[in-house]
């Protein structure tokens, strides 16, 4: 395909051969189709930049959202740990408490 329309250009720019109306029309539909292909081509390109863009975002937030989770966990285990702590301290001064007035 693409040899016909060079060839075709070379002949022209060398006022050589045989260039009649249907192979003019052979090299400009040529033309246009590789055009079309080329266009295919580039749009296949960005549409696949652009699937590669929002899969990076995508993971990017699950990431973001599996450390959240992650830190959200360590927070609530350390209010746990904080509340079991106070609640043990409570109890053990209670105890105390009970234990002096058994003296």
């Amino acid at each position: 395909m693409n040899e016909t329309v060079k060839q075709i250009c070379r002949e022209i720019a060398q006022g050589e051969g045989d260039i009649s109306p249907r192979k003019l029309e052979k090299a400009v539909y040529t033309l246009k189709e590789l055009e079309k292909r080329q266009r295919q081509e580039e749009y296949e390109a960005q549409i696949t930049k652009l699937e590669e863009e929002l899969l990076g975002f995508i993971a990017g937030h699950r990431q973001a959202r599996k450390e959240t989770r992650e830190q959200t966990e360590k927070i609530l285990d350390k209010i746990q740990n904080m509340a079991f702590m106070e609640g043990y301290q409570y109890a053990v001064a209670i105890l105390e408490e009970s234990m002096a007035g058994l003296k």
